[in-house]
């Protein structure tokens, strides 16, 4: 009753067939658990309810069925482990659970079934230690892939005893994806029987020994990622029956050995990722029957062998990532059957051949999907006959140097998807044909010489997703038909010469990310997300733009100066109700700030003062604020233990230079985390003075409420009276929120040191405050962690309920100078 799509559950009145000697109900799609009434079928001898949607545990009662010979029950969703009295099937000699979900150890007990001759666990989650009897069975199938095999470790671990040996009748051995250590007992290697073996995936040691000459009946030899290295030994050449050979991702060295071209019937060849030296040997040319050879990232060098013609049922090439040189063969147009060309990330040099035109079929149709000659030295025009490959889907041949115009008979290609023709010397105008390619997914064409404008013609890619055109000789505006390319994610047009407004932009409502940089545009951005999340680098340099830009608060433009310069520029707040706007005044403060020269304050170069408005203009810092940092984990973790110490630092520089060094003293009245900037070093930078106080020192200063609460002192609650002492307090809750990873919040009211006593006087539960460090960095280091408890500790005496009470910010940043040396 296989392959009838049968589907529901299997109905618990099947135990009442107890005459019944086989039961077959294989790829169905029968769901529900197995009856326990299954127990019944005494008779029964073969049992194959594999490739269903089965699920719940294996009944128990199945081990009654003591006649069972062959118990097929792979491709389901059970879960549990397997009967503990698997033992008591005697008479059974095919145990299939591969791919059942299966969890737990092997049961003991299968070390009782003496008669078992095919036995496939793979690809479940069994756990434990592999039954030491497995190994003495006279199997001749066995397959323990993909497990986790030992619950100590997530994988199959221990070494393969040397007993396995004694199954020298297996024809098939699959101990892949599993952590196996050690040396690979040398008994496998013994086993002549063997036609099929997989070491892939583990974490062997040694070299390939010479006897593996003895396995003259393998078909199939896996040893992808199995930890071996050593050189390939001659003996590999004796494997004749070999068809598929894969020994790629190990730690083999040394030559090619010739004897390869002994394996007359290997379909698959792969040798890729490791440190094999030397030249390809010309014997390649007797694997007449290859359809695969794979020879990527290795060290290999000298020529591609021109017999490699001889391979005409080659359907992958892959030589990618080596140091192969000279030309690329003419022969290769010999090799009809060809899907891929990978040859990309060699010195090969000289012309593409003329004859790769000639890789189609005797029908006329060609089979190649995929040509990538990128990062080489090649040379010359592109083929015209090239352009014959009518079923190419990825063509790239960037990074050499090509010369000449794209052909125009590269219409022709309509399948592709990919085009990269970048980093080369291509000239002349921009090829308009390619508009009419209208499978693109992604092309690439900058860093040539292209000349003229972008066409229109373009706009027709409306499955475009990436378009490079960068580094060209491109000018005049951008058409409008570009808007229509409504799937395009990624464009880079930089380091051309555009010009015109941005408008055609607003259309292209899929794009994440823009280089406009080094052109002629020049007004308002497009209120696009690519925009406005661009970074400073992908706007530089451009005639005059502005808009909203990351990094700043929302009343922030980025506005490029005639000089290139990059500036931010950033509307005042409101006057508070109830100051009176001395103009004069005003205009002093101003004057003041713009004369600050100090590492770690914003520079500020200007300003602009009207009836309706006021802005100041000063430097752009690339990171962001430091709230932004400490919201995002990602950014988070880059702003590691030792950034934010000197961040802290830095901002305990600025202040005592503020209040200290300058005449009259500055108070700032609104430290945060929203107004500490940080550039691209993570150099801190105090900035936003737009409610700066210049102190009097001959008369009270009396203000108006300005900061942000939270970080606001809490004597501003019932006096007017501005002083340095607000900046500190202020200051110490920023400290700790840079080492918490979040405003420290409630635990202020814990910190906070009361009034009554004095800095000296204080003690800090480390432990308790070490505790509520950003748990998303690991804990600082010995090396670090004595700034930050020294920190820690300036940060609890800037909170001090008393203003008197608490540290000047001269104090402060000596304080941590001396953390530094100690």
């Amino acid at each position: 009753m296989s392959h009838n799509s049968l589907n529901g559950s299997i109905p618990p009145q099947i135990g009442v067939l107890f005459k019944l000697n086989a039961l077959d109900l294989s790829a169905n799609n029968l769901f529900g658990s197995i009856p326990n009434s299954i127990g019944n079928l005494s008779k029964l001898f073969y049992l194959f309810l594999h490739d269903n949607g089965l699920s719940g545990t294996i009944p128990s009662e199945i081990t009654k069925l003591v006649g069972l010979h062959s118990l097929v029950m792979g491709h389901n969703f059970f879960s549990g482990s397997l009967p503990q009295e698997i033992g008591s099937l005697r008479n059974m000699s095919m145990l299939d659970f591969q791919w059942s979900n299966l969890t737990g150890p092997i049961p003991i007990s299968i070390e009782k079934l003496n008669n078992l001759s095919y036995l496939d666990l793979g690809g479940n989650n069994l756990s434990g230690n592999i039954p030491q009897g497995i190994w003495h069975m006279d199997l001749k199938y066995l397959s323990l892939a993909i497990n986790n095999f030992n619950g100590s470790l997530p994988n199959l671990t221990g070494i393969v005893p040397n007993s396995i040996e004694k199954l020298n009748n297996l024809s098939t051995l699959d101990l892949g994806a599993n952590n196996f250590f050690g040396n690979i007992p040398e008994g496998i290697w013994h086993m002549n029987q063997l036609k099929y073996l997989s070491l892939a995936d583990n974490n062997f040691n040694g070299s390939l020994p010479r006897e593996i000459g003895n396995l003259r009946n393998l078909e199939y030899l896996n040893l992808i990622k199995s930890g071996l290295s050593g050189s390939i030994p001659k003996q590999i050449g004796m494997l004749g029956n070999l068809t598929q050979l894969y020994m790629s991702q190990c730690n083999f060295s040394g030559p090619i050995p010739r004897e390869i071209g002994k394996l007359v019937n290997l379909r698959i060849l792969n040798l890729a990722e490791n440190n094999l030296f030397g030249s390809i040997p010309h014997e390649i040319e007797s694997l007449k029957t290859l359809s695969e050879l794979d020879l990527s990232r290795n060290f290999l060098s000298g020529t591609i062998p021109s017999t490699i013609g001889n391979l005409t049922n080659l359907y992958y090439l892959y030589l990618y990532s080596n140091s192969l040189s000279g030309s690329i063969p003419d022969e290769v147009g010999n090799l009809h059957s060809l899907d891929q060309v990978q040859l990309l990330g060699n010195n090969l040099s000289g012309s593409i051949p003329s004859t790769i035109g000639n890789l189609t079929n005797l029908g006329g149709a060609t089979n190649l999907h995929v040509l990538d000659l990128s990062s080489n030295h090649l040379t010359g025009n592109i083929p015209r006959d090239l352009c014959k490959l009518t079923f190419l889907i990825n063509l790239s041949i960037n990074n050499n140097s090509l010369t000449g115009n794209v052909p125009i008979e590269i219409i022709a290609l309509q399948n592709l998807q990919s085009l990269m023709l970048g980093s080369n010397d291509f000239s002349g105008l921009f090829p308009k044909q390619l508009g009419n390619l209208q499978n693109l997914l992604n092309m690439g064409l900058g860093q040539n010489k292209f000349e003229g404008n972008i066409p229109l013609e373009l706009g027709k890619l409306k499955f475009l997703t990436s378009l490079d055109l960068s580094e060209n000789l491109l000018n005049g505006t951008i058409p409008s038909m570009l808007g229509e390319m409504q799937s395009l994610q990624t464009l880079n047009l930089s380091h051309n010469n555009l010009s015109g407004d941005l408008s055609s932009f607003i259309g292209m409502i899929s794009l994440t990310s823009i280089d406009i940089s080094y052109n002629q545009f020049e007004g308002p951005l497009p209120n696009r997300p690519a925009f406005l999340n661009a970074t400073i680098e992908a706007l530089r340099n451009n005639k005059g733009l502005c808009g909203n830009i990351t990094g700043l608060e929302p009343c922030a433009t980025l506005t490029m100066l005639p000089t290139s310069q990059v500036v931010a520029v950033k509307k005042l707040h409101s006057f508070p109700n109830g100051e009176i706007f001395d103009m004069k005044a005003f205009t002093s403060e101003i004057q003041a700030l713009t004369e600050i020269r100090h590492r770690n304050i914003v520079k500020l170069y200007g300003f602009c003062l009207h009836k309706q408005f006021s802005f100041l203009v000063c430097e752009f810092l690339e990171k962001g604020d430091v709230e932004k940092n400490l919201k995002d984990d990602e950014q988070a973790i880059a702003f590691d233990w030792n950034k934010r110490v000197n961040v802290v630092k830095g901002v305990s520089n600025a202040l005592c230079y503020m209040h200290h060094d300058c005449s009259p003293s500055i108070v700032h009245r609104d430290i945060s985390s929203k107004n500490v900037l940080l550039n691209s070093e993570y150099i801190a930078h105090v900035s936003d003075f737009g409610t700066a106080k210049l102190l009097n020192p001959n008369s009270s200063n009396w203000t108006s409420f300005a900061g942000t609460f939270g970080y606001a002192a809490p004597e501003l609650a019932y006096t007017m009276e501005v002083n340095e002492k607000c900046d500190v307090y202020s200051f110490g809750i920023l400290a700790l929120e840079i080492l918490f990873g979040k405003h420290p919040g409630d635990a202020i009211s814990s910190l906070s040191v009361s009034s009554s006593m004095t800095s000296a006087a204080i003690t800090l539960d480390h432990t308790l405050l070490m505790d509520k460090l950003d748990q998303r960095l690991p804990h600082p280091t010995s090396l670090v962690v004595k700034e930050v408890i020294s920190i820690l500790k300036i940060a609890i005496a800037c909170l001090n309920e008393s203003p008197r009470s608490r540290p000047t910010m001269e104090q402060v940043a000596k304080e941590l100078v001396k953390s530094t040396s100690s």
